[in-house]
C-alpha cells in the first residue's frame, strides 16, 4: 500500500468520495433551502397582511359598481362587499327598536362583510339610488316586479311592496328600504358600503 505524507490512498480515495457526496448534497440542499426560505417569507406577507389571527382586512371603502348610463329607472343588480345586516341594526336604533334590547325580525346574529346585493335604480327625480336588495324587516331578498304599480320592489317572503324611493308601497313592513351612499365621477357609479342610508320608520 502506498503512503504520501502517512496517509494511505485508500484514505485519499475515500477523503475524495466524502468530499464529492457533500458537494452533491449542496447541490440539492442550496435549493430546497432557497424554496423553504422563500416560502416562509411568503407566509410572513401573508399573516401579516390578514393579522395575527389570519382574518381578512374589512374595511369599507367606496367601490366602482356601474357606469352612470347603465342606471335607468329599471333596478340593476349589482354586488357591493359590505356587512351583511349592518343596516338592519343602525335602523332598528335609530328608530328607538335596538337589536341590543332582544331578538326581533330581521335582525342579524351577525354582520360578516362579504358580498351583499345592491339594487340601482333612478327614482322620479332622476337621482340614482343604491337600495340595500334585502327587505329591512326580514332580511329576505328583494325582487324588481315591473307588472305591479308600475314597478316595484318586492319582499319574496312577506310581501313588502316598495317604489323607486324607497318608500313603502304596501305589504306588513314599517320601514323604508336602506341604502348606501352614491357618488358619480367622471361617468361612474361608486357605492360606499360604509355610509349607511336608513330608510325611515314610516308606520308603528
Amino acid at each position: 500500500m502506498v503512503r504520501r505524507f502517512g496517509v494511505t490512498m485508500k484514505q485519499l480515495a475515500r477523503n475524495a468520495g466524502s468530499r464529492a457526496t457533500i458537494r452533491g448534497m449542496r447541490g440539492v440542499l442550496l435549493p430546497v433551502a432557497f424554496c423553504a426560505l422563500v416560502a416562509g417569507v411568503v407566509i410572513v406577507f401573508v399573516v401579516g397582511s390578514r393579522g395575527a389571527t389570519g382574518a381578512r382586512d374589512d374595511t369599507l371603502t367606496a367601490q366602482e359598481i356601474a357606469v352612470v348610463s347603465a342606471v335607468t329607472t329599471t333596478p340593476l343588480v349589482r354586488g357591493v362587499r359590505a356587512a351583511d345586516g349592518a343596516d338592519r341594526v343602525l335602523q332598528r336604533e335609530r328608530t328607538g327598536t335596538p337589536c341590543a334590547a332582544g331578538p326581533t325580525m330581521g335582525c342579524p346574529p351577525s354582520t360578516p362583510v362579504r358580498m351583499v346585493p345592491v339594487l340601482l335604480v333612478r327614482d322620479s327625480a332622476d337621482t340614482i339610488r343604491a337600495f340595500i336588495g334585502d327587505d329591512p324587516r326580514n332580511g329576505c331578498a328583494l325582487e324588481w316586479r315591473p307588472e305591479v304599480q308600475g314597478g316595484v320592489f318586492h319582499d319574496v317572503c312577506h310581501g313588502s311592496l316598495y317604489d323607486r324611493q324607497g318608500h313603502i308601497a304596501g305589504g306588513p313592513s314599517p320601514w323604508n328600504l336602506n341604502e348606501w351612499a352614491v357618488e358619480v365621477k367622471d361617468g361612474k357609479v361608486f357605492v360606499d358600503a360604509s355610509k349607511i342610508i336608513t330608510g325611515l320608520l314610516a308606520r308603528p
